[in-house]
């Protein structure tokens, strides 16, 4: 582009040089025409009118001339073309600046992605370092917990019962799993009564803790969970929805425990005890509690749908409103069991042993025992005579 300009600003000044160089030409002084008289002043006047029209006349068909009717035009082109270079080197400067100006932002930006990554890099390498370090702690600290479990001083085994109470939170799930056999472990053992106090706390928190959000455990929630033969007395499981992992309880001592609401289904529980317990509103359908202990157990309103009881110890249970349909109770002790609104379809008492108070309880109160064909012989009767003596319908 610079190369038109400084052709432009060259013939502007060659037209400017013609113009001055013509105009010095056109100013050249006149001969002197004094001491003439009148007709030759005349005769000298129009000799140089001649003169001048034969000047005119040349400068008209010269080059020159020419060149000077394109001097204003191209003096003016010139001082556009001025204006035009001063223009556009300005806006070449800018145009520079600006790109000066971008190239150092765009460095500048790279610097502080380039900054950002090592940063990140270096805060990951940071805390996965720790958390080795935790892990390792933690590997070491469970090991010695785990250790004065079995210790033979009693004071050890409470502090490291209550220790493990520290691991009993969503950082460490991976190891709830292993937690869980710990613990299940040292209840068989029969524990002292304050050992066992603090390890039952312990599995509740750790039970509800995994079977209240089972999304953290994927893949890592057992398929039964074994607390058979554990020292589980007043043990609270209200609520837990174990979902379709079963406990097994077989020949745990669960008297006093509140298993209020809880879901059970299938629950393992042959000849368990559960004395004095309270399984209102409990999903227990399919339970196998067969010879359990369950003296004076409360049931109200639980589902009982399909489950074995057989030879169980089910006397002063209460069971009112329960669902009992196709439930198996033969053998049972139930003298003293209330069936008030209990629903009896079908429900399996062959052998079972009743005193007045139950037998009054399913003849005034329970329903659809008429139908149920499955009591004995004597008990159907003593229903009937129970019922007819009262003006049940």
């Amino acid at each position: 582009m610079r190369w038109w300009i400084a052709v432009v600003l060259a013939a502007a000044a060659g037209a400017v040089g013609l113009l001055v160089g013509l105009s010095v030409r056109s100013s050249s002084p006149a001969s002197s025409m004094a001491g003439l008289g009148p007709l030759q002043l005349w005769e000298e006047q129009l000799r140089q009118q001649i003169r001048q029209l034969q000047i005119s006349n040349d400068e008209d068909s010269s080059v020159q001339h020419k060149l000077l009717a394109w001097a204003p035009f191209v003096a003016g082109l010139g001082a556009i073309a001025a204006v035009g270079a001063t223009l556009w080197k300005q806006a070449s400067d800018l145009d520079s600046a600006r790109t000066q100006l971008r190239d150092e932002h765009e460095k500048t930006r790279v610097a502080n992605e380039q900054w950002q990554v090592h940063f990140l890099e270096d805060q990951r390498s940071s805390r996965e370092q720790e958390h080795q370090e935790s892990l390792r702690r933690f590997d070491a600290n469970l090991s010695m917990v785990i250790s004065n479990l079995g210790s033979g001083s009693e004071t050890l085994q409470v502090n490291a019962a209550a220790a493990l109470a520290a691991y009993l939170n969503p950082r460490y799930t991976s190891f709830h799993g292993d937690l869980l056999v710990v613990l299940a472990a040292n209840l068989r053992l029969q524990p002292t009564p304050s050992v066992a106090r603090v390890l039952r706390t312990d599995l509740e928190r750790l039970l509800r803790l995994m079977f209240g959000n089972p999304s953290a455990y994927v893949g890592d929630l057992p398929r039964e969970v074994d607390l058979s033969r554990a020292s589980l007395q007043r043990f609270d499981v209200s609520a837990v929805d174990f979902g379709g992992v079963v406990l097994d309880v077989a020949f745990a001592d669960l008297s006093g425990a509140r298993l209020v609401s809880a879901n059970l289904f299938r629950l393992r529980g042959r000849e368990v005890r559960l004395e004095r317990a309270y399984c209102s509103r409990a999903l227990l359908q399919e339970a196998r509690l067969d010879g359990a202990h369950c003296r004076g157990v409360v049931m109200h309103n639980a589902n009982l749908i399909s489950a074995s009881m057989k030879n169980a110890d089910l006397s002063r249970a209460q069971f009112q409103e329960a669902l009992m349909q196709e439930a198996h109770l033969e053998g049972a002790n139930l003298r003293g069991a209330d069936f008030n609104k209990a629903n009896l379809a079908n429900t399996y008492f062959r052998g079972a042993q009743f005193d007045q108070r139950a037998l009054r309880s399913i003849a005034l109160g329970a329903l659809r025992w008429r139908e149920n064909a499955n009591f004995d012989d004597t008990t159907k009767q003593a229903l009937e005579q129970e019922a007819l003596s009262r003006g049940a319908p």
